[in-house]
């Protein structure tokens, strides 16, 4: 086999160590740019700490909490503040049957337990059902027995629990994610509740995630607020998780929520008994004519056919239900502590309904 030999200005060159050479050469700046390329990836992901979300940090957790799902809201139906229960189903409320197809039906059974305040209330599921958990993983129920033991997991009446309803995200929120082993990146659209809860859950040390800001949250008063980065959303979470009621109650639309709202309420207009039970008489045409008036400093009064009646009045507060605490000198039929049931906002008026035990007093609002 004949070699070729290149001799340039005396020096002997084979070709074939040539050829090898320039391969090695090659590799070696293949290598040099793969290096290159993955430290700029690398760089790209690795964002500033303010926008760089870890996993189990402080702010994960909170955005774990806020994206839970909230179990309260039915509880009308399972009692149980750490499951909902997924629809459609059928009831029976005091002899009735309804088919429950949305959350707006569940005043169907309120209306109905409303009827009468000196009767049981019953509720009586149609099995099977399938109820859904904090974690939204969903459990088939065959029996009121399996149902009442899921519920017995949850935190009780107005007992603080894990989720955050007082904050919500506006979705979507994007994020760009870097896996150190793969060395891959990928980018997350998340567009409900469900999918946060599942990227947080997601979240490990070989992850380098970079939320894209800014996003938006919605706080309990509808305020919609702008948020830059994570320290920021830290910061707007933890103050903003306890501004309002989360009715974790059994009570379905008892309305029992701020102290201020309600007292401004009272005092905005006068007031008159649209319908009044008390010791199972119905005392409405008793007091249908008289006209109340809550004053600011405290005191209360009541006027009927040139008669006035005084007394005082006030607000309590105890784990998120609202006591209107009520003293008249002459009309002790209302001398109680009654618990606001609901407030109802109608076209010809404002209703607020008081409750004690089975005694019921409905006022309509009447402004000049």
């Amino acid at each position: 086999m004949l070699k070729l030999v290149v001799i340039i200005k005396g020096i002997k060159l084979n070709i074939e160590t040539l050829k090898n050479t320039f391969r090695v050469l090659y590799f070696i700046l293949v290598l040099l740019l793969f290096a290159s390329c993955r430290k700029e990836g690398y760089e790209l992901i690795e964002a500033p700490n303010e926008k760089n979300l870890e996993a189990n940090s402080s702010i994960a957790n909170l955005m774990l909490r806020t994206s839970m799902n909230d179990g309260s809201y039915d509880n009308i139906i399972d009692n149980a503040n750490c499951y909902n229960v997924q629809l459609p189903i059928t009831v029976t409320a005091n002899g009735q049957e309804i088919t429950i197809s949305s959350v707006a039906d569940y005043d169907q059974i309120e209306t109905i337990f409303d009827t009468s305040n000196s009767d049981q209330d019953v509720l009586i599921i149609q099995y099977p059902i399938i109820v859904r958990g904090i974690d939204y993983l969903e459990t088939q129920v065959n029996s009121q027995e399996v149902l009442n033991a899921l519920a017995s997991a949850c935190n009780g009446e107005n007992v603080e629990d894990d989720d955050i309803e007082c904050v919500d995200f506006v979705y979507p929120i994007s994020a760009s994610v870097y896996n150190k082993i793969t060395e891959l990146t990928s980018r997350a659209v998340i567009t409900t509740d469900r999918e946060l809860y599942g990227f947080i859950v997601g979240l490990n040390d070989n992850l380098i995630v970079n939320v894209e800001f800014p996003i938006s949250l919605t706080l309990s008063d509808g305020t919609v607020t702008i948020i830059n980065d994570l320290i920021d959303l830290e910061s707007v979470v933890e103050a903003a998780k306890d501004d309002c009621d989360e009715d974790d109650d059994y009570d379905y639309n008892d309305d029992d929520g701020d102290e201020a709202d309600f007292r401004e309420l009272l005092i905005s207009c006068r007031w008159m008994v649209e319908e009044f039970e008390y010791n199972d008489q119905n005392l409405t045409a008793n007091y249908s004519s008289y006209v109340f008036i809550f004053n600011a400093d405290g005191t209360i009064s009541a006027e009927d056919a040139g008669n006035n009646y005084s007394g005082n009045w006030s607000i309590t507060s105890l784990n998120g239900s609202l006591t209107l605490n009520l003293t008249m000198d002459s009309l002790t039929d209302f001398n109680n502590d009654w618990r606001l049931h609901e407030i109802n906002l109608e076209d010809d008026g404002t209703r607020i309904k008081i409750e004690k035990g089975e005694n019921e007093i409905k006022f309509k609002q009447v402004c000049p």
